[in-house]
């Protein structure tokens, strides 16, 4: 009877999940602003169009959690498939390349961009001055790309879907180093 009843609240928690809480994933309105001029216009199909900024949060979710996009289900957000396939609509479009060309933009506006180092990292066996500060540089961008738990594993099967979530991870990045985002 006990076995029954397990049965039964799994079927119940599956048909109806819970989205996660408020978090860190959730885009801030400063950033929505941003990228709602970029997005392509929606895919004409029977279905209705899922809300933009919702599978945009979805999308950042992913970013920062991990997971992978059939787990998407379980989580309430959005269905897998819809997610996937607006991410790779949005890919597609540029969108997230874009976004970070346009975070690139305004940070140099904002605060500027050392051009003399751009492209050369230094190794520790690198001689001259500023061996050990573009190495750091380079360090920490590695820790903050990390923060991006998708990054960590390598899901995508199609290469141009891969290059999407590092896009996005950098464009955050700048932007949180802009000072446009906390």
């Amino acid at each position: 009877m006990s076995r029954t009843r397990t049965t039964a609240g799994r079927k119940a928690r599956r048909k109806n999940p819970t989205p996660p809480p408020d978090g860190p994933w959730r885009i801030p309105d400063v950033l929505w602003e941003h990228i709602k001029p970029l997005l392509p216009r929606p895919l004409g199909c029977h279905n209705p169009a899922t809300e933009p900024r919702k599978v945009v949060n979805v999308i950042f979710f992913l970013l920062r959690t991990g997971c992978r996009w059939n787990a998407l289900n379980a989580t309430g957000l959005c269905s897998g498939s819809s997610a996937h396939r607006w991410f790779q609509v949005r890919t597609k479009a540029g969108v997230f390349k874009k976004l970070w060309k346009l975070s690139l933009t305004e940070y140099d506006e904002l605060k500027g961009i050392d051009r003399a180092n751009c492209g050369v990292k230094r190794g520790p066996l690198c001689e001259g001055r500023g061996a050990a500060i573009g190495l750091a540089v380079v360090e920490r961008t590695h820790s903050w790309m990390s923060r991006s738990r998708r990054l960590l594993t390598r899901w995508e099967k199609k290469p141009e879907n891969d290059l999407g979530f590092p896009h996005l991870a950098c464009a955050l990045i700048t932007y949180r180093a802009a000072g446009l985002l906390r």
